[in-house]
C-alpha cells in the first residue's frame, strides 16, 4: 500500500507502523504541534527523562494529575519514536534554525495480531508524519 504525505512541505519525515499506541501518539502530537523543532526536541528529551509530563486532554480517564498541569503521563517509548522522526526531518533541512512543526499527524496503522485475533497480546501500530517549515512562513 502506498502511503503519501497528508500536507505539503519541504522538510518532512515519516515513520510507518511504529509500535506505539495511537492514543498516546495523538496526545504527544497535540503537545508539540506548532513548537519550534529545538523546543520540541528538548520537550521530548525531558519526557524520556521523566522530568516533564505530556498533558492528556482527550484520553484522560483515570490518569493522575501531574505537577503544574492537569492529567498527564510520561510515554517514554512513544517519545523515543517521535524524537527519531523529528531528528530525521531536521536532518533533511539545510539550516536548522527557525524551523517550526507546521504539520504533525499520528494515524492508526494495521494491528499486529498475537496468537488469536482477540488476544491481549495484539500490538497497536501507528503511522507518524512530521513536516517542518520556516518560522516566518516561507
Amino acid at each position: 500500500m502506498k502511503l503519501g504525505y497528508s500536507a505539503q512541505g519541504k522538510y518532512r519525515s515519516m515513520g510507518r507502523e511504529l509500535s506505539i499506541s495511537p492514543k498516546v501518539s495523538r496526545e504527544i502530537a497535540a503537545a508539540i504541534r506548532g513548537m519550534k523543532a529545538e523546543d520540541a526536541k528538548a520537550f521530548l528529551e525531558k519526557v524520556i527523562a521523566k522530568e516533564k509530563a505530556v498533558p492528556y486532554r482527550r484520553f484522560n480517564k483515570k490518569v493522575a494529575h501531574k505537577k503544574g498541569m492537569m492529567s498527564g503521563r510520561y510515554p517514554v517509548n512513544a517519545s523515543k519514536h517521535f524524537l527519531k522522526v523529528l531528528e530525521n526531518a531536521v536532518s533533511n533541512a539545510e539550516g536548522t534554525e527557525n524551523l517550526v512543526i507546521t504539520h504533525i499527524s499520528a494515524n492508526r496503522a494495521r494491528v499486529q495480531y498475537g496468537r488469536y485475533k482477540g488476544s491481549p497480546s495484539n500490538t497497536q501500530r501507528t503511522h507518524l508524519q512530521i513536516i517542518l517549515g520556516a518560522a516566518n512562513g516561507n
